[in-house]
């Protein structure tokens, strides 16, 4: 029988351990360079980020420089207009004071331009009607963009429930006017007239949140978010959607206005850096909008500030802020608006989601329209406490 070996102890072959030596070090340095090229990437971008930051903040607080109408020579080319004759303005009757422009009651002789794009028989209501006129201040290039933008919209967009319609315009003494869609309120005037129903003093023994008709609020919230999600279902975000631009009919129903700033997401007109930044409403902005990037996401953003508004009655976001780049810098670290007086803890849930800093974990307006239905649901309508209007 041959004797088995005896054992010997294992030695690791000096080529291998010189082999795995080397590895090692391969892998230190490549760990140390690619976190050191890293670093250097997000210092460049964060830094970049400042600037535009700062730019823009400049830039918002430039005074702005208005030219003569003379000086815009592509009015001549716009079209919808209304001859002047057609339109009767009524200065003493103020409808509504933005910071430029007024808007009064008018009234329209004949047919308006829409009509020739919208073959609807409610269209008939837009013939020989009473409207409203927007008088701006001033007439700019800016002024002209936001009128040009609002005529593209209307012919995409044509006729939706949830959708004021801008009907054309007219020149009054060299300034070119828009006519509008006349409705009885916007939501801003509706929030206050129910916050000094809700908070007056009074013996019955009912509270501030037992007056606020929430049923009411939830339909209005609903039916703007259909008219957002239609919106971009044809390609458009709206860009500018705040309580103010949400009118109401008689009957309460929403309709969407303020179509200065809506366009593709991809609009070149709202680069990073670019003039019509200055125009957007600063609190109501996603935190992306301040570097040029739009999408139906940022909508979804402002939609979240529109709720704060709806549930505070009214209140303004970030009031303690006066500055812009103060809300600028505020908004990019982080801060959101708060939760809202009168705002269920579902309801803040939702707003919460619109407020993430990542734009794909926000929600759409599909799966909005959908929570507030429900949402909704949770509410009996009560006319006892609804305000007089």
């Amino acid at each position: 029988m041959v004797p088995l070996l005896s054992a010997r102890p294992w030695h690791r072959p000096k080529y291998l351990s010189i082999a795995l030596d080397d590895m090692l070090t391969i892998f230190i340095c490549a760990t140390v360079s690619v976190t050191t090229f890293g670093i250097l990437i997000y210092r460049h971008v964060s830094r970049k980020h400042q600037q535009q930051v700062e730019l823009l903040s400049e830039l918002m607080l430039q005074p702005r420089i208005y030219k003569a109408p003379k000086e815009c020579p592509k009015v001549a080319r716009l079209p919808w207009e209304i001859k002047s004759e057609n339109v009767h303005i009524d200065t003493e009757f103020l409808l509504g004071e933005g910071t430029i422009s007024n808007v009064y009651l008018g009234k329209l002789k004949g047919k308006s331009p829409i009509m020739q794009w919208i073959d609807r028989i409610e269209m008939k209501q837009y013939q020989d009607c009473a409207v409203a006129v927007r008088v701006p201040r001033h007439f700019d290039e800016p002024e002209e963009d936001q009128l040009q933008r609002e005529i593209a919209s209307m012919r995409q967009l044509r006729h939706h429930d949830h959708i004021a319609l801008l009907l054309g315009w007219t020149n009054k003494n060299d300034l070119v006017c828009s006519l509008l869609e006349l409705t009885h309120m916007n939501l801003i005037k509706y929030l206050s007239q129910i916050k000094e129903t809700a908070e007056q003093n009074n013996s019955s023994g009912f509270t501030p949140i037992d007056r606020i008709p929430f049923q009411t609020l939830y339909k209005i919230i609903f039916e703007t978010c259909d008219g957002i999600e239609y919106i971009h279902s044809r390609n458009l975000v709206h860009r500018d959607l705040t309580a103010r631009n949400i009118l109401l009919t008689t009957g309460l129903r929403a309709k969407i206005s303020g179509f200065g700033f809506c366009s593709e997401p991809d609009d070149p007109k709202f680069a990073a850096n670019s003039l019509a930044l200055r125009y957007l409403p600063v609190r109501w902005l996603a935190p992306e909008c301040f570097i040029g990037k739009f999408s139906v996401k940022s909508d979804s953003w402002s939609f979240g500030v529109l709720m704060y508004e709806i549930f505070s009655l009214g209140e303004q976001p970030y009031e303690d802020l006066f500055r812009p780049e103060e809300i600028i810098e505020s908004i990019r670290k982080g801060r959101v608006p708060a939760h809202p007086k009168y705002c269920s803890k579902q309801t803040y849930k939702i707003m919460q989601g619109c407020y993430q800093s990542f734009m794909s974990r926000r929600p759409n307006f599909t799966q909005l329209k959908n929570a507030f239905h429900v949402q909704s649901s949770n509410y009996y309508h009560n006319p006892a406490f609804e305000p007089d209007y």
